[in-house]
């Protein structure tokens, strides 16, 4: 696990140094670049030493005489099965590394060769002499987007750095913010990827590479879930409910084995729920050792919210090495300005993140995560609610929806959205699930212009994830996948994490894993009385029994008691700062500062108070 940064094109070679410099946290271990002003390139790296640790591993890498160079950050599982594949082939090795089979194999296989890969990744590889040797650069970047990759074209000059810290380290003066970003931000907590906060730079969307030479620039899709899945989906139309649970369990032993690569000690993030609780009974079940683990406590006024017992009934289980962080508001308060220096760009989401894992930096390097869980074994709430909807005589009557579309296009409010999702598509509900603000409210409280643009522009690219030939149920998820478990699960676990030097692996995001699960009727996930109980049933005999028929928490952290707290002050002024007269109504304002003066505020005035603190930090003033 790293950080790469690189350029490619007419550039100022210092540019590259200060690239990497400013994501120095996220490989403490070693660093190195290296440039060739002959071919305009120049590719850095730092390194967060967990495969091979010696200095055999450094990077960035080349071979066949210098002809190939790689940057790369992430972890190739199923690297020492390819390195075997190519020795018979009669390839030789320096290292113990995956980086070194991922730079052969690309030179023997082609861009085909990323199809053989089982793990995350973000890397760059440069070829000198393709394209009559003028060079020609490839950027990949993982299946689901748990490592980041993000890229400017500038002066016919690509930039691709794993943070935003990258570019703002060359100018932040060239940088403007992305108003549709904004209210992107402000409607769902997060940004959607590709976008970021900035205008001129993009994620690399998960699953494409790109190709680039001194004339051309393209982006490929070379994976995507609903289309890899269409043969599977017809072959398991009728699998029954036992050959399913048999096969998720051989496919969750074989994710925990890949997961388990590595030469440095790995531990597990321990929530005490279905996913992380299964995680470490997996991995306890293969080493047959104790564990280290890991969770985030709080103290008794937030016992509703508490899930700290759960993990310790979990840790108890397996015999781990069980660490607690009792978090509370002073201590909050003591690290807000931390956790808000750590993330490349606002997000309400990932402090819980940042606490466990600067609290396990000092014991260990790599942890193991049940995020993904609940996109792919539908365990949301909401999962049921469309499901049992959906399944009524009334959902998708086009003379009712027809109606309440109407009364929610003359008056919008929290009824005609309510009545919109009981008896709409899952596409519009899911849209407004997991909202901060929603458009009516938008619309009130915003001082940007086009904002009736930006707001549809919005729903647009998630309406484009509407698929016409999958079930209510892969539905449901494909969105999630490609929508909250992207822009902000990975995202925020990613930038959380690696600001402490740590890395996470989403052990349920094995591709084979979530191809197969996505792939099953929905008949077979939904369950009326038991959340999850797929899952649950293929993990049974090493499942604890007390946690069988807890009902499901989803993590929350108690924003309410921090701002009406310790952070008062704090949230007061920069609900009184430039940028908030800039951006918000006066009206707004007022009633947010009220509601934390009255011990009042909510999840809507965090979301704020974390963009106002971001742009605070980053002495960004806004132009509206």
């Amino acid at each position: 696990m790293c950080g790469i940064a690189g350029i490619f094109g007419d550039h100022d070679f210092n540019c590259a140094s200060k690239m990497i410099n400013a994501i120095s946290h996220r490989g403490p271990n070693d660093n190195g670049l290296w440039s060739d002003k002959d071919y305009k390139i120049s590719l850095g790296h730092v390194r967060l030493s967990i495969i091979d640790t010696s200095i055999a591993g450094r990077q960035p890498m080349s071979y066949q005489n210098e002809r190939y160079w790689v940057t790369f950050n992430g972890e190739i599982y199923n690297f020492n099965d390819l390195k075997n594949d190519l020795i018979t082939l009669g390839y030789n090795f320096k290292s113990n590394t995956d980086t070194e089979v991922l730079l052969i194999a690309f030179t023997v296989w082609g861009n085909d060769f990323v199809n053989r890969l089982r793990g995350m990744f973000a890397f760059a590889i440069f070829d000198k002499y393709a394209e009559e040797h003028s060079g020609k650069l490839y950027l990949y970047r993982d299946r689901f987007g748990i490592k980041p990759l993000m890229y400017m074209l500038k002066n016919n000059s690509l930039y691709f750095a794993s943070e935003l810290s990258s570019f703002l380290a060359i100018d932040k003066k060239i940088f403007k913010i992305s108003h549709e970003s904004l209210v992107d931000y402000l409607s769902f907590g997060s940004i959607s990827q590709p976008d970021t906060i900035f205008q001129d730079i993009s994620y690399l969307p998960a699953g494409h590479f790109i190709e680039m030479t001194n004339s051309n620039f393209k982006i490929s899709k070379y994976w995507n879930l609903h289309d890899q899945t269409k043969v599977l989906r017809n072959k398991l139309k009728n699998i029954s409910y036992e050959e399913a649970v048999q096969q998720i369990r051989i496919l969750l032993k074989k994710s925990i084995k890949y997961n388990l690569v590595s030469d440095v000690e790995i531990g597990v993030f321990l929530s005490g729920g279905v996913d992380s609780t299964a995680i470490l009974g997996l991995m306890y079940d293969q080493i047959k050792t104790s564990i280290k683990t890991y969770n985030v406590s709080f103290d008794d006024k937030h016992n509703n919210i508490d899930e700290s017992k759960y993990a310790i009934i979990a840790s108890n289980f397996y015999m781990s090495k069980h660490k607690s962080l009792s978090c509370n508001a002073e201590l909050t308060k003591e690290l807000f300005f931390k956790i808000i220096n750590s993330i490349d760009q606002p997000s309400s989401d990932g402090t819980n993140t940042w606490l466990v894992s600067n609290m396990a930096k000092n014991d260990i390097k790599v942890a193991l995560s049940g995020l993904g869980g609940d996109e792919i074994f539908a365990g949301y709430t909401h999962f049921h609610k469309i499901y049992y909807n959906y399944m009524k005589p009334l959902y998708g009557n086009k003379f009712i929806t027809k109606i309440i579309h109407l009364l929610n296009s003359i008056r919008p409010n929290f009824i005609t959205l309510n009545l919109l999702a009981r008896f709409s598509n899952p596409v519009l509900y899911l849209f407004n699930q997991r909202r901060v603000f929603y458009n009516f409210q938008i619309k009130k409280i915003l001082r940007i212009n086009s904002l009736d643009y930006y707001l549809k522009n919005i729903f647009r690219k998630f309406n484009n994830l509407k698929l016409a030939d999958a079930d209510i149920i892969q539905q449901i998820s494909y969105i999630e996948i490609m929508t909250y478990m992207q822009s902000v699960l990975l995202r925020d676990s990613d930038i959380m994490s690696m600001s402490n030097g740590l890395e996470i692996r989403p052990v349920l995001l094995d591709h084979e894993l979530v191809e197969y699960v996505y792939s099953l009727p929905h008949s077979l996930k939904m369950n009326l009385n038991i959340n999850k109980k797929l899952f649950i049933d293929a993990i049974d005999d090493i499942y604890p029994n007390e946690l069988k028929e807890r009902k499901k928490m989803g993590f929350e952290l108690p924003f309410d008691s921090w701002i009406s707290g310790p952070l008062k002050n704090l949230f007061f002024n920069l609900f009184e700062s430039k940028n908030a007269k800039i951006l918000f109504q006066q009206n707004f304002l007022n009633k947010q500062i009220k509601l934390i003066l009255k011990h009042k505020p909510n999840h809507a005035t965090w979301t704020v108070g974390v963009l106002l603190a971001w742009l605070d930090q980053k002495n960004i003033i806004l132009e509206i």
